[in-house]
């Protein structure tokens, strides 16, 4: 299911995988913040008619595609941070059940790092790596880091409850970092290093951050790009598309947490639309003359975004 901005209405579209043999293909394809105000562009502004009817093809979710979030880390109210608190009082998730199949790979770094087998969390799993809380025997907080990519390091520290008060960080040593927070605690060094929340409590770098929202946007549609994938931070545009007369377009827009955002052609007025996990699709067709996208976001909401060329009759396309 895809959710589809069109003017003022929004559409829900069953989504179809199957393969048209067309050729238009991708190689390999597989809390309410205020909007700041998007700046009008010299472009001549124009009437772009939005397709009705649009197919969306998106392919399945998977891990290592899109984040798979696991509980909350944080919980859902602050703990002392004096540091009186335990771990399982600073992450709450510690204390949670274990999920089956989110446990650590049997491949030593629980026990390099002096992890109490069976505590482990799992905390998201993103494109680039996997990331989990955990507990020592003597009551201490861990944090471990696991890459994907095999070539790099597996990364894992450990601290005492008082310590973690102020956060465990990971720096990246050859492969993805990681700093984990309770809730209440300063994000101050950590948004001045430009890192992004991936899920509530864990910060990451923004290359592991901005490979989720282009591996979403990616995966959405496997059709060739008009405009490539453009990986921004709050208010920004997209390049400039020339496009063809009466050929149908898409945008697909991936943000890294839900927030209110306008997606518009050429500054438009359009309402606050809420970018879901699921991303969001814009359908139009062109005129023969040159458009931009131009997205209206909370400052610092990370997002990626592409404009493809779909197939078929501008009054259903494909894309």
């Amino acid at each position: 299911m895809g959710r589809v901005a069109d003017g003022g209405d929004e559409v829900e579209l069953e989504l179809d995988d199957d393969d048209d043999g067309d050729g238009g293909r991708r190689a390999g394809a597989a809390a309410p913040a205020a909007v700041p105000a998007l700046g009008r562009r010299a472009l001549r502004r124009r009437r772009l008619v939005a397709a009705a009817g649009v197919v969306v093809l998106l392919a399945a979710v998977a891990v290592g595609v899109r984040v798979q979030r696991g509980a909350d880390a944080a919980g859902d109210g602050p703990a002392p941070l004096d540091g009186t608190a335990s771990a399982q009082e600073l992450f709450p998730v510690l204390a949670q059940p274990a999920r089956p199949g989110t446990g650590l790979p049997d491949d030593g770094l629980a026990q390099d790092v002096g992890v109490e087998p069976g505590s482990e969390r799992l905390l998201a799993v993103a494109p680039a790596a996997s990331y989990w809380v955990a507990q020592t025997p003597t009551g201490g907080v861990c944090l471990l880091v696991r890459s994907t990519d095999d070539r790099l390091a597996r990364n894992g520290i450990c601290t005492s409850p008082a310590r973690a008060v102020g956060g465990l960080a990971l720096p990246a040593g050859g492969g993805p970092s990681g700093t984990l927070l309770p809730r209440g605690a300063s994000t101050a060094e950590v948004e001045a290093a430009g890192d992004a929340e991936l899920v509530p409590g864990l910060w990451v770098d923004s290359a592991t951050a901005s490979g989720v929202v282009v591996a979403a946007v990616e995966g959405a549609s496997d059709r060739l790009p008009a405009v490539p994938v453009t990986v921004r931070r709050g208010t920004g545009w997209l390049p400039v598309l020339l496009t063809t007369q009466g050929r149908p377009y898409a945008v697909v827009l991936s943000c890294l947490s839900t927030a209110p955002v306008r997606l518009s052609l050429d500054a438009e007025e359009v309402p606050s639309r809420t970018c879901p996990a699921d991303g969001l699709v814009r359908p139009f067709v062109g005129t023969g003359e040159p458009v931009q996208v131009g997205l209206q976001a909370p400052t610092g909401l990370l997002w990626a975004a592409e404009v493809v060329t779909c197939t078929g009759p501008a009054s259903a396309p494909t894309c």
